[in-house]
């Protein structure tokens, strides 16, 4: 016996979940499927069987729907002694609305005999229990009688089954967000029926996603790419890993897991990713792409429907080092990102505006390279605030190169600081003013050809230079900077530059307009530097459709640079428009 919930199932749940309409699951279907393999894995993109293998239609009778928790929903349907006579083979639970197929279950050929006092023929009686389990299952089926008021002993079952050993079937593991079924004993006679048949282990991926391959890569949708793509015990410590390529000819793959989650714009979701390329070159993306509300179309960053320039929040156009390599990143709220690049929990990638699902996407051997990459977990998170999330360090010493994790240390400072530093705005509006957190490196060379993420939130770019961007320490005890920071910004220019910035881009342009701002700097030379070339300077982008011009500039009087630190401050008025 196998189980599962179909493709279609699955997002019919992600739809009606969207639109905060509930699941009507109204009946039962029992087909002979010609040369059905009931032992082999259902296929998942199933929908209703031909009319001419459908066997019985059974309603599921309003006293027949139960919860067994709020995760967990159980459909029974009773064929008695009157029914009969034909076999069965396939079952399936459809919705009401729409006839949508939920689940499947194969099932060896089952007899169904009526009874026939003429020629002493006696009858079966066969129950068919189907538990769906998925969060918050009982809200969204609107079912309000309790499974424990039938005469079908379902907790014992859980008892026996869901809690055993492997992990996939615990209560505890309810974020993971696989689409996978458990077949469990059953009772063909209702006198001793104390089973449910079948247990939908459908985890729905509200917020929560877990990809660990293995069950192969069927979930995931070639979108362009012709890779060899394979699956084995090649992830760390044994664990399985989608190998993408074979180091000959074009490797390049473009995948996108065939199924949505609903995007709830106001919650904070990270994405964590665990990658290596033992072979070859190209490039690689990891993050999401955008569907709107019907979950029929896509939405890229422009808002338009193609698999192309999508949310890029863990890693974007980056080569993939030998070495296990961990990767993270952050989707929060509605905007216009920059690919979604380099995200981090203080600048999260911005959804379009019409988002309302997003499907994990892996992008690798880019463009058109010849490689070998292997992908060992993808996972997805949903997380409210950083004080109830301090456990979001990871320890590079137990998954390889960790190329932008939140240390213990930094958990720690958010901890400490959650109260008056949170993620809908902050008295300061410049994030990691300090300097304090540098998740991509503390060493950086730089020119004008690439704009380069340095210290968090902080960017290079200029016109004509070169040179360094480094992390130096503050000596313990200083008093030239007041409040004791810990670390300052090293910017070094090689060449004589026309222009070079370090930066931040504020979100939205109607930030604070219309008020007065203060942007304070402390700042010093290793030589003196007095030709008044140093300033500082906020800009308004109004881009295109503001009454103002596209860009408003403030900007302080140049300076002198000394050897010891001294404080510049510019104070302006936002304009409204």
């Amino acid at each position: 016996m196998s189980s599962a919930v179909t493709i279609e199932g699955q997002t019919r749940i992600n739809q009606l979940r969207g639109a905060e309409l509930p699941l009507v699951i109204d009946r039962m279907i029992l087909a002979m499927i010609p040369g059905l393999d009931s032992t082999g894995a259902v296929d998942r993109d199933q929908q209703m069987p031909d009319p001419a293998h459908i066997v019985h239609t059974q309603e599921i009778e309003a006293d027949h729907k139960g919860y067994v928790n709020p995760d967990q929903v159980v459909y029974s349907i009773i064929l008695g002694s009157d029914l009969g006579d034909f076999s069965f083979n396939w079952i399936g639970t459809v919705e009401k609305n729409t006839d949508t197929i939920i689940t499947v279950t194969t099932t060896p050929e089952t007899p169904k005999r009526k009874t026939d006092l003429s020629n002493n023929t006696t009858g079966n009686n066969i129950t068919r229990n189907v538990m769906l389990q998925f969060r918050d299952a009982q809200n969204l089926t609107g079912i309000n009688i309790t499974a424990e008021t039938w005469q079908f002993d379902y907790q014992a079952v859980l008892n026996d089954h869901i809690n055993q050993d492997n992990p996939h079937n615990r209560l505890s593991n309810l974020p993971n967000a696989k689409s996978d079924a458990i077949a469990l004993d059953d009772s063909n006679t209702l006198a001793t029926s104390k089973a449910v048949n079948s247990v939908f282990n459908y985890i729905l991926p509200i917020g929560n996603f877990a990809e660990t391959f293995d069950n192969g890569f069927e979930d995931w949708e070639i979108m362009s790419g012709s890779a060899e793509l394979s699956v084995g015990s090649e992830g760390i410590s044994g664990g399985n890993a989608l190998k993408i390529g074979n180091n000959d000819g074009n490797d390049m793959i473009w995948l996108i897991w065939k199924h949505s989650i609903p995007y709830d714009p106001d919650k904070m979701y990270k994405i964590t990713v665990r990658a290596k390329q033992t072979d070859g070159d190209g490039s690689g993306f990891f993050g999401v792409a955008g569907r709107d509300a019907t979950d029929q179309n896509w939405v890229n960053r422009m808002g338009e429907d193609t698999h192309h320039l999508h949310y890029y929040a863990a890693v974007y156009d980056e080569d993939i080092p030998t070495e296990w390599s961990q990767y993270t990143g952050f989707i929060k709220g509605f905007g216009i990102s920059d690919f979604g690049a380099n995200s981090t929990i203080d600048m999260p990638t911005k959804l379009h505006e019409n988002c309302r699902y997003f499907r994990p996407l892996i992008l690798l051997q880019y463009p058109d390279a010849t490689g070998i990459t292997l992908v060992d977990s993808f996972t997805i998170e949903e997380i409210s605030t950083l004080k109830d999330h301090a456990d979001l360090a990871v320890d590079p010493a137990q998954t390889g190169t960790d190329k932008k994790h939140v240390t213990n240390s930094q958990a720690k400072k958010w901890e400490d600081h959650a109260d008056d530093i949170n993620l809908h705005g902050q008295k300061n509006l410049l994030i990691n003013g300090n300097f304090d957190i540098w998740q991509r490196g503390t060493n950086f060379n730089i020119d004008n050809t690439t704009n380069v993420y340095t210290a968090d939130r902080w960017k290079t770019e200029g016109l004509n230079f070169s040179g360094n961007v480094s992390r130096q320490a503050f000596a313990v005890g200083q008093t030239d900077v007041p409040n004791n920071p810990k670390y300052f910004v090293r910017l070094m220019s090689i060449s004589n530059a026309d222009q070079v910035f370090l930066s931040q881009h504020i979100e939205d342009v109607r930030t604070c307009a219309g008020k007065t701002l203060t942007l304070s700097s402390w700042l010093k030379s290793a030589d003196i530097i007095p030709t008044k070339d140093m300033a500082i300077r906020i800009i308004q982008n109004f881009g295109a459709g503001g009454s103002a011009s596209n860009m408003v500039v403030d900007q302080s009087p140049g300076f002198d640079i000394t050897t010891s630190f001294q404080k510049d401050i510019l104070t302006g008025t936002f304009q409204n428009n």
